[in-house]
């Protein structure tokens, strides 16, 4: 089985921490290591060797990888040109990995994100294992994708929804999943949260490589040839140059809308393994707090008549917080951010008012 770690988005929600220049994953927003070095740890054990592992980013993020993870190989450093979305990002790393066995082979292939933290890594990488045997024995051409159960409410997500049961245990259920729904909110959200069969989709797959490719080429023949002229490249002068041409040409889509939502069967398996995201800001107060109502400190502050909300301050700056209730305050030095916890997914929409009016230094 091949691993790849998904690390290339720019993590705006997290802003001012997260920057373009070097986002949240490459930051130590749970400890002392960072996202990357977490998921490193996490999916080593699923390795053979370091030739199993690859990442897929973008290319101004090589950088980072290279300090991070000295042992992954140049050539499995998979670094898009520029964002097209996760799908065209999928179908880049997918093609290269399949451009580097020997002819006939058709890898395993775990496409996980670095963004989304599982408590208990060990059960997650049984899911995994669990996934890779599902394509290696049941079914080489179902998509198997990895799911968590609703803790709550959240319309910052994707669900699932598994039709019918083909296996369940008292910690895991493996079904056909029939339907994906995308950030819902209201009413829709309220009732779907306490559906049986429905679970947060944790945008981790399981797949060989030919069900991604073949999909693709049986619904985006565009696409498909532009991939073939990439692996054609693969080891040559000519590969940045035919890369950044097929990227300019390639229009931004989902993983879901390119290759999910048409593959021919897509399986869940849904287990509890301790999901959280880390895309908002509430969500890494909740993961570092001690108790329910607990503040969360980075750097040297005062608090007095303040709960449940996360503080962090710049070395050599002190801070007084006073009467505030679940609250984040993050001060990189050049920039500010002051909101309630349950407004921080808002923050993305600031960034983006931030470049409109061309502050890029703070971007």
């Amino acid at each position: 089985m091949k691993v790849v770690i998904r690390c290339g988005g720019s993590g705006t929600r997290l802003w001012p921490l997260s920057r373009e220049r070097r986002p949240k994953q490459f930051q130590p927003l749970l400890g002392q290591r960072s996202l990357f070095v977490m998921k490193l740890a996490d999916v080593r054990p699923l390795l053979r060797s370091w030739n199993d592992l690859y990442v897929s980013t973008v290319r101004q993020y090589v950088p980072f990888v290279r300090q991070l993870a000295p042992r992954v190989k140049a050539d499995h450093i998979i670094a898009e040109p520029i964002r097209r979305n996760t799908g065209p990002a999928i179908a880049l790393e997918t093609a290269v990995i399949a451009a580097h066995q020997r002819a006939g082979s058709d890898p395993v292939i775990a496409s996980l994100t670095v963004d989304d933290v599982f408590k208990d890594s060990g059960r997650l990488r049984q899911v995994v294992r669990r996934a890779a045997r599902f394509v290696e024995t049941v079914d080489p051409s179902a998509v198997v994708t990895i799911g968590a159960p609703v803790s709550r409410p959240d319309s910052g997500v994707s669900y699932l929804v598994l039709g019918r049961v083909l296996e369940r245990t008292p910690t895991v259920t493996v079904g056909v999943v029939t339907r994906w729904i995308e950030k819902p909110s209201g009413p829709r959200l309220s009732r779907l949260v306490h559906q049986p069969k429905v679970a947060v989709h944790t945008g981790q797959y399981v797949w060989r490589a030919s069900t991604v490719l073949h999909t693709i080429q049986a619904h985006d023949r565009a696409l498909a040839g532009r991939l073939s002229k990439i692996q054609a490249a693969i080891g040559t002068r000519r590969y940045a140059t035919v890369l950044a041409r097929a990227f300019r040409q390639t229009r931004a889509a989902s993983v879901e809308e390119l290759v999910t939502r048409r593959a021919q069967r897509v399986v869940g398996i849904v287990a509890e393994m301790g999901w959280s995201d880390t895309g908002k800001w509430f969500l890494i107060q909740e993961l570092r707090r001690q108790s329910p109502r607990a503040n969360v400190i980075d750097g040297t502050a005062i608090t007095l008549e303040t709960e449940d909300s996360l503080v962090r301050l710049p070395t050599g700056k002190v801070g007084v917080m006073i009467g505030l209730k679940g609250m984040v305050v993050v001060d990189t030095g050049d920039a500010l951010l002051v909101c309630s916890k349950d407004r921080s997914e808002v923050v993305k929409r600031a960034v983006e008012r931030i470049r409109q009016l061309g502050w890029n230094r703070v971007r």
